[in-house]
């Protein structure tokens, strides 16, 4: 099944998830930034099909536990050097309104698809 999302419910999602690019041609077209596109995936990872007030900080958990046991997502260059960048509570929060079809999951759901030696 492929994972449909709605972004339209995200406070000023125009700006927060899409930059403007300039086409060889010079006509300006829209892409999704890397972190916005990154969570919208993240919710068929942590079984979660939106992000709301109340559940947050729930979907930040389930990432957080995933970055942790698999490494982060991003890398950017500090002083040099390529640093892991992790998502982060704010990131989390900027997204409250997004939807998306992805199957839903229980704590006891989510836990289960790290074996023992992960945790």
């Amino acid at each position: 099944m492929a994972l449909n999302y709605d972004l339209t419910e995200i406070k000023g999602y125009k700006r927060k998830i899409y930059s403007t690019v300039k086409s060889a041609s010079g006509e300006t077209q829209y892409k999704m930034k890397d972190i916005p596109q990154t969570i919208v995936f993240l919710t068929m990872s942590v079984g979660m099909r939106t992000i709301t007030e109340k559940n947050w900080g729930k979907f930040y958990n389930r990432t957080h536990i995933i970055e942790t046991i698999h490494g982060s997502f991003f890398f950017e260059a500090k002083r040099g050097k390529h640093v892991p960048r992790y998502i982060t509570k704010d990131d989390i929060q900027s997204m409250i309104g997004l939807q998306t079809n992805a199957s839903e999951l229980s704590t006891k759901q989510f836990i289960k698809r790290f074996d023992d030696h992960q945790l």
